[in-house]
């Protein structure tokens, strides 16, 4: 009977503990990371970057609205070589990317049209903001 008891009254420690700390970690990974909310103008033939610097195998992922269309690219450069990862186009839309190497990883948007844009971005994932 005291067994019982004692064993309960753990029990009901430990889910106290967690109520108080906002639960038991997720082990997900949520929390982790760096976060960039921005809002700009982008001019016609303009263009915007956001520069990650990134290890090997870290992700960032991103969504965006805008008053008109863009293209988005997600790009690095080696030396003089410039390779593009990825890219898109639409006045919404968002991605996800995995870093190959460790290197600075550029999210680039553009405006082709003939108005301003105006965009609004999250990114979220493991990087530095260059």
């Amino acid at each position: 009977m005291l067994r019982l008891f004692l064993t309960t009254l753990v029990a009901m420690t430990l889910v106290a503990g967690c109520a108080q700390s906002g639960g038991a970690p997720s082990g997900d990974g949520a929390d982790d990371g760096q976060s960039i909310d921005r809002k700009f103008d982008l001019a016609p033939q303009g263009l915007r970057e956001f520069n990650l610097d990134m290890a090997a195998g870290a992700a960032f992922t991103f969504s965006y609205t805008s008053s008109a269309n863009v293209q988005w690219e997600i790009h690095s450069h080696d030396g003089s070589k410039s390779t593009t990862w990825t890219q898109g186009q639409g006045a919404a839309g968002g991605n996800t990317f995995t870093a190959t190497a460790a290197n600075t990883y550029s999210l680039a948007f553009t405006n082709a049209g003939q108005d301003f844009a105006v965009v609004d971005v999250s990114i979220h994932g493991d990087f530095t903001e260059a």
